[in-house]
């Protein structure tokens, strides 16, 4: 009897808890959505505020738009470079120098 006693005790804490970590989810997920309404209610009633800030995020596509350009112009070069074997020589010189690097 005291075993089964100890286990539905268990489980009134276990639903107790379970009770407490919703509403702290709740509590956080309110806190956090007040954040996001205020900054939407702000950006609503100033324009120059507004433009300011799409003007800061299409600066920001475009620059993430060249570093994208950038990345596939330095995936293409490394693909040619490995298939005229110039990848395999650069992998081979530090093999050498290491060699000639001796108990310094």
């Amino acid at each position: 009897m005291v075993q089964q006693r100890h286990g539905q005790s268990f489980g009134m804490v276990q639903t107790e808890n379970a009770g407490d970590h919703s509403r702290l989810a709740i509590i956080v997920t309110a806190l956090a959505n007040a954040d996001t309404i205020e900054m939407a209610k702000v950006l609503a009633n100033d324009p120059l505020l507004r433009q300011a800030v799409v003007a800061q995020a299409q600066e920001f596509a475009k620059q993430q738009e060249q570093a994208g350009v950038m990345q596939e112009k330095v995936a293409a070069a490394s693909k040619t470079a490995t298939s005229s074997g110039e990848k395999k020589q650069a992998t081979e010189q530090p093999t050498r120098l290491k060699r000639h690097a001796g108990p310094y």
